[in-house]
């Protein structure tokens, strides 16, 4: 074998080991946990997708979902119809990623952690996880929550709306003031009567000083392009 051969070998090896390693992470339980995706997805989807090309469908939408950190919630749809071959409409390649990035990875999460333990998911996390399916499903679809009050972005009962932690974090990274990026870090958790699910406070610094403390409620349909009064989306 050539010294080149070698190397090609090994690149080879190192990419199954990581794809290994993603669908362990996305796909914690194996097969039940591809074939309850499958079954949500085709539900999503209106039964568009042929059982042939299902699976790697789900497959190919967690893993990008589970490993891309550009891209927003726009992208990811628009990268779903594609991979979809032009069946999926906005509407359901919209549901697809709401799910997957949302109710599918906070049960990847949990039961990756239960399988550290030599543990499956308790019967009240499995509960939970339904709950929060209801929480996903009633999101803001808007750059903003419609019952909101106070100043938006500033106020616990008016939220910044994304879709998951993921989709915090990509806000926050594009969030600018005076023109420059900005720092932040997590505070904790509140909640609202405006909106379901847990908001997160972060304070906002920009070379050490400090500038806002801002609320994002990650269990929403849409990511926001809207940003805070005295701040801008770069």
């Amino acid at each position: 074998m050539s010294f080149f051969g070698l190397f090609k070998r090994k690149d080879n090896d190192d990419l199954e080991i990581g794809l290994k390693n993603i669908t362990s992470r996305i796909f914690p339980f194996g097969e039940g946990d591809i074939l309850r995706d499958c079954q949500r997805i085709d539900v999503l989807t209106n039964g568009k997708l042929p059982d042939s090309e299902l699976r790697g469908f789900v497959a190919g939408c967690k893993t990008l979902v589970a490993i891309n950190d550009s891209y927003d919630d726009d992208d990811f749809v628009r990268s779903t119809i594609a991979r979809s071959k032009n069946r999926l409409n906005d509407v359901e390649a919209r549901d697809v990623y709401v799910y997957l990035a949302g109710e599918s990875m906070y049960r990847a999460s949990v039961a990756t952690f239960s399988k550290s333990q030599d543990k499956s998911l308790p019967p009240e996390m499995l509960a939970y996880c339904e709950k929060l399916r209801e929480v996903w499903a009633q999101g803001s679809t808007e750059d903003k929550i419609i019952n909101g009050s106070g100043q938006f972005g500033f106020s616990p009962d008016n939220p910044v709306p994304t879709i998951c932690v993921k989709g915090s974090n990509l806000y926050l990274s594009r969030l600018r003031y005076r023109g420059q990026s900005v720092e932040n870090k997590r505070l904790g958790s509140t909640t609202s009567s405006t909106t379901l699910g847990n908001i997160d406070i972060y304070a906002i610094s920009q070379n050490g000083g400090d500038i806002a403390t801002i609320y994002i409620c990650p269990y929403h349909r849409k990511d926001s392009k809207l940003a805070p009064d005295g701040f801008t989306i770069g």
